[in-house]
């Protein structure tokens, strides 16, 4: 390496020295040849490393023919290194079908791999992947093939990082004539390094293809990319790159506005380019709302916030590059990093900027070079399904946007250092069967987490009839929040500041089938669908063919009319639903103007909370008969919330009754009557109900249908035929496998094999959300492990199941508007809610707290359940939060509560010494706390946990004594991990001092002493 002084520093007395080198000096390259007959045996050796499937796909001495016997299509090269030894050897192949794989891929953006002709044209396209109603302009190939194939690529296991780039250089110069390499791997192939340098090709739409395919441009190896800052005299290269852009006038005023250096707010577009072509551009602003995204997203996860001014974070308003250069996003990110002097760079997608129909502005082509970043949950966060902005107006049925939603986005990050992260591309296909919670967390973690963690999944894909819950427009949702409840994650505000269909690959239709043999899925009207790992997580729901089938089964006769479903008979299962029972309502009453029968048949949460916002939506009490059936099915689990709370049950009972809502308990529908009205549809005339030997026959215009929760019968029949095996539910065992290895299940439609004798463990009794995720870590354990060492897997026995304790720990949550206009809450431990736990709540082991409709249930002095109801909203969020915390946490809670110090729970939590608590990172300071107590100091030999072990031990695990409990104490205060407790506490405040203002720490005291020191108050003059 060469030495270099600086200027001023004198050779004897230098400190500081500069060393410079040549690149090829560390990284030599590699000498590379046509492979001839004396390689044989080196050949044979290096691709023998890599596996027998060569010799099993084209035989023993399929390497000896090609050497012997070249031809003019295929050519074999070899890498030699500084030392003379082959380190590699690739086999390249013009032959290729390029129509089957126009076919099958998206290729169009590379011309279809085929040169450009003089006479090319260009057609308009009606019908694209996003929307049949968008135009877009793409080339129609009509030329030679322009592209090679990557047949074979192995090297030697202490394979270098730049070895493949230098292979790849020279398989281009042994064809000059061609700019495209092409190569297929099948979907469930290892990460390989080289394929860092290729851009994958997406399937068409309703495509399917045994394997996937990457493609690779002689300039992104064999010329020089730069990036530079964008001149005025840019604008008509620029023009051509956005020729095919639908939203090119946006891209380009905002590049006239950049440009333009007498604008006062500062904006700046950097271009990229190859040989004088242009490339791409990208367009920037400094962003000015710094502390809006730090107090709304989890920032601090990825860069110091605390270290980085604020003119260093920018925000990106367009990004737009050619499609075979996205493989080097994190190269320009670098570049425009370095070249703008901005250390955080922010993208905000906007809801209505995902789909063609509705952006303003084009979807950056970067976005998976970017890390999602997961929102904060605010302290003012406000009752998840009171809408403010809802409008009381004549018909009661309009609604407004809120503004609020417009400052609510999807944040991606990125810096130069993210951005030159190693990233890990898994291809394998996973298909995930059912839009519940319990499916969405699943494919969230999947699809967000993993991505945090620089490892992306390329082929996941949804089906579901309605696609992802929430994620539809605005006033849509403000609708659907009515008619039905907040489980604890979901909602139309959470969709907006997270994205999920960036990484979705969304199929809207219902499985048919499942072929256990070929492995796809049918989807009705849709086509096959291959997986290489299918997850189950239909869940159950309140079917129409379920009521339809029993009354059915009563009857001898059945005409044409009965064969259908009726279309005034509803159900409630998600958004979508709620929605269309909401525009049926609408319709059926006349924009809630003329009078009409509408029935609702359950008891359940779900039918009390549709009951409620229909009511409040505009229709009138009068108008609605609640019919209460005799059998508790549908009490089961925790949809029936309140159903053990006598006081909750009361209120709502009384608050439905005074209403006007006419009320049969304990009567059952047996039979209805159907006719076909003017428009052909199949309607409900009239319904007849039984208690005991009573029967009555009512006029009925709509039918809500919440009496039970059951599977349905599509998904049911593919089930029985695909051979899973089907106990009632879908059986699994504990890692959520079927009798299928290549088939996960999980949530409500699940249930464990019988020899494990765990009905009480059954995934209905836990959060689905919590669940979804468990099974997403416990399927990519399964993929990383195929994808690291896939000759390992057939040598793996097969391992004896155990089913273990289960450590769900996420409570249930439930809230909603009910009857009378009750806020409603409800928040318990997880896990199947028996007779015998229910009575307890009565007796010594719990304390019962009550005050205008707040209950706090507590188990050991510890918060495991709470009820709350109030005509006023308050923050849910809030009281989700005090799960699981020990009252003395609570400041006293008990104590205060039993010497009348508390009057009001709501104004209580909400002053100032509870905002620590109520903070969104203060279980990551409970969980520090946690590993400090279970740890060992250097002081005692015995760490605190071992002592109160022994202490229990000694006790015969009965109550402490006075005595031992002093000496445990005595033994606490003071010693290090009181110290090291009280430490982690005051970084916490220190850490959040702009959000917990109201705590005084060290930097503030020893503000308070200057001022104290300084002030004219406190000295004489």
């Amino acid at each position: 390496m060469t030495k270099v002084l600086a200027k001023t520093d004198v050779r004897d007395i230098a400190l500081q020295f500069l060393y410079l080198t040549n690149r090829h000096r560390l990284r030599p390259k590699l000498k590379i040849r046509r492979v001839v007959e004396e390689d044989n045996d080196d050949v044979i050796a290096i691709i023998d490393g890599e596996g027998t499937h060569l010799k099993e796909l084209y035989g023993e001495y399929c390497i000896s023919e090609m050497i012997r016997h070249p031809s003019s299509c295929r050519q074999l090269i070899i890498g030699e290194d500084t030392n003379g030894s082959a380190v590699g050897v690739m086999c390249l192949n013009t032959t290729i079908d390029i129509d089957l794989l126009n076919e099958n891929f998206e290729l169009m953006p590379y011309n279809g791999l085929k040169k450009s002709r003089e006479n090319d044209r260009t057609v308009g396209r009606n019908k694209t992947m996003q929307s049949q109603f968008v135009h877009h302009v793409f080339p129609t190939p009509d030329g030679e093939i322009n592209a090679f194939v990557l047949e074979m690529f192995a090297t030697r296991d202490e394979m270098r990082p730049h070895w493949s780039h230098d292979f790849l250089e020279a398989a281009f110069n042994c064809f000059p004539h061609l700019e495209y390499c092409a190569i297929l791997l099948p979907f469930s192939h290892p990460c390989h390094q080289f394929l860092q340098h290729f851009v994958r090709v997406p399937l068409r739409c309703n495509r399917d293809f045994p394997m996937t395919v990457y493609v690779l441009h002689r300039a992104v190896v064999c010329e020089e990319l730069t990036c530079r800052r964008a001149r005025t005299q840019d604008r008509e290269a620029i023009e051509r790159l956005l020729f095919t852009t639908s939203t090119k006038r946006e891209v380009l005023a905002d590049f006239d506005f950049a440009v333009n250096p007498l604008q006062a707010v500062q904006r700046d577009c950097f271009v990229f380019e190859s040989n004088d072509t242009m490339l791409g551009l990208a367009i920037l602003c400094t962003e000015r709302q710094v502390n809006f995204v730090t107090n709304h997203y989890h920032i601090e996860d990825y860069v110091s916030v605390q270290s980085i001014p604020q003119n260093d974070y920018g925000r990106l308003l367009h990004f737009v590059l050619m499609p075979i250069f996205s493989a080097y996003h994190r190269f320009f990110f670098c570049e425009i990093a370095r070249l703008s002097e901005l250390t955080v760079i922010f993208y905000r997608l906007h809801h209505k900027d995902e789909t063609v129909l509705t952006w303003i502005y084009p979807l950056v082509s970067c976005l998976n070079d970017m890390i999602p970043v997961d929102p904060r949950r605010q302290a003012e966060y406000e009752f998840p399904i009171v809408q403010q902005n809802f409008n009381s107006c004549e018909n009661n049925t309009k609604c407004e946007r809120n503004d609020v939603a417009n400052d609510e986005f999807s944040l991606f990050i990125t810096s130069p250092r993210i951005a030159m992260m190693p990233r890990t591309i898994i291809d394998t296909r996973i298909v995930i069967v059912g839009a519940s919670d319990c499916g969405i967390a699943f494919a969230e973690y999947l699809a967000l987490r993993l991505t945090q963690r620089y490892t992306q999944l390329t082929n996941l894909t949804l089906i579901s009839p309605h696609g992802i819950p929430f994620d539809n427009e605005s006033g849509r949702s403000n609708y659907c929040e009515y008619l039905f409840p907040f489980r604890g994650r979901f909602h139309s505000g959470y969709r907006r500041c997270v994205v999920a269909r960036t990484w979705l690959n969304i199929i809207y239709g219902t499985m048919a089938a499942i072929n256990r043999r070929e492995k796809y899925v049918t989807v009705m009207n849709q086509g096959n669908f291959a997986y290489d790992y299918l997850v189950l997580a239909c869940g159950l729901q309140y079917q129409n063919s379920t009521l339809w089938e029993k009354i059915k089964m009563k009857k001898k006769e059945r005409n044409k009319v009965q064969n259908q479903t009726p279309w005034n008979c509803l159900t409630v299962n998600n958004d979508t639903e709620a929605f269309t029972c909401f525009r049926k309502i609408r319709w059926l009453t006349g924009d809630f103007k003329k009078r009409k029968a509408i029935f609702f048949y359950g008891r359940n949460i779900d039918c009390y909370c549709t009951l409620g916002g229909l009511i409040k939506l505009g229709v009138k009490p009068s108008w609605i008969t609640l019919i209460e059936p005799s059998s508790f099915n549908s009490c089961k689990t925790h949809n029936q919330a309140f159903f053990h709370n006598y006081e909750v049950n009361k209120v709502v009972t009384n608050a439905i009754l005074q209403s006007g809502v006419q009320v049969f308990s304990e009567w059952t529908v047996i039979d209805w009557t159907l006719m076909e009205n003017d428009d052909a549809k199949i309607m409900i005339k009239s319904i007849t109900i039984k208690k005991v030997e009573e029967k009555k026959k009512l006029t009925c215009d709509a039918l809500f249908n919440f009496y039970e929760k059951t599977i349905d019968l599509n998904t049911f029949l593919a089930f029985c035929r695909a051979g899973l095996i089907f106990d009632g539910s879908l059986v699994i065992d504990p890692e959520y496998r079927t009798n299928d290895p290549f088939i996960f299940a999980a949530g409500t439609v699940t249930k464990y094999s019988r020899k494990f004798y765990a009905d009480v463990w059954q995934h209905k009794y836990y959060n689905s959300m919590e669940i979804g995720e468990r099974l997403a870590q416990i399927l990519w354990k399964v993929i990383e492990w195929n994808v690291q060492v896939p000759e390992q897997i057939s040598k793996k026995k097969e391992k004896i199941m155990h089913l273990t304790s289960l450590t769900f720990r996420a409570p249930i949550i439930t809230a909603c508007i009910l009857p009378g206009d009750y806020h409603y809450l409800h928040v318990c431990k997880p896990g199947k809610a028996t007779w015998d736990n229910t009575t307890k709540l009565n007796h010594n082991h719990y304390v019962i707290v009550a005050l205008t409709l707040i209950f706090f249930f507590m188990q050991e002095n510890v918060f495991v359940t709470g009820s709350c109801e109030s005509e006023i909203t308050f923050r849910v969020q809030d009281m989700i939060v005090l799960y699981g915390k020990h009252e003395s946490m609570l400041n006293e809670l008990k104590f205060r509560f039993r010497n009348s110090e508390v009057s009001d729970f709501y104004a209580y939590f909400r002053e100032p010494w509870a905002a620590v608590i109520l903070h969104d990172r203060f279980d990551c300071l409970r969980v520090e706390n946690r590993a400090t107590l279970l740890s060992r100091t250097d002081i005692y030999d015995n760490s605190l946990v071992d002592d109160c072990i022994h202490t229990l031990i000694k006790s015969k695990w009965k109550t402490i004594s006075k005595k031992d409990r002093n000496y445990i104490e005595s033994r606490y205060a003071g010693s290090a991990y009181h110290q090291e407790l009280e430490s982690n506490l005051m970084k916490f405040l220190e850490f959040y001092e702009n959000e917990l203002p109201m705590y005084c720490t060290l930097r503030k005291q020893r503000q308070m002493y200057m001022d104290i020191k300084e002030s004219p108050l406190y000295f004489d003059q």
